[in-house]
């Protein structure tokens, strides 16, 4: 079983049961293909929130300054983070994000 799948299980378990998320137009997730999910980003929770929309793995962006120190670097990327630049157009970021969908 990969990480992913493992710390998705868990956080979600969690999630569940300390703020008992339930999930509204799930009917407008296609079950197939690439599709972009923008949460509106109020907290750290909005990733694994977005994650009760579907089993896929889900691909983030997370600012860059995350990712400086290695171990966390080494577990976003293995849980589908990739770094941004907030505060400017960071092109890498995009391509990646293209290259994503």
């Amino acid at each position: 079983m990969s990480l992913y799948r493992v710390v998705r299980a868990i956080v979600l378990s969690v999630c569940r049961v300390l703020f008992r998320v339930r999930v509204r137009g799930l009917e407008h997730v296609p079950p197939s293909g690439s599709y972009i999910l923008a949460p509106t980003h109020r907290s750290l929770l909005d990733i694994p929130f977005a994650a009760f929309t579907t089993k896929r793995r889900i691909r983030f962006m997370a600012k860059e300054e995350l990712f400086e120190k290695p171990w966390l670097s080494r577990l976003l990327t293995a849980l589908g983070g990739f770094p941004v630049s907030r505060g400017s157009a960071d092109r890498t970021a995009l391509r990646t994000a293209q290259e994503i969908i």
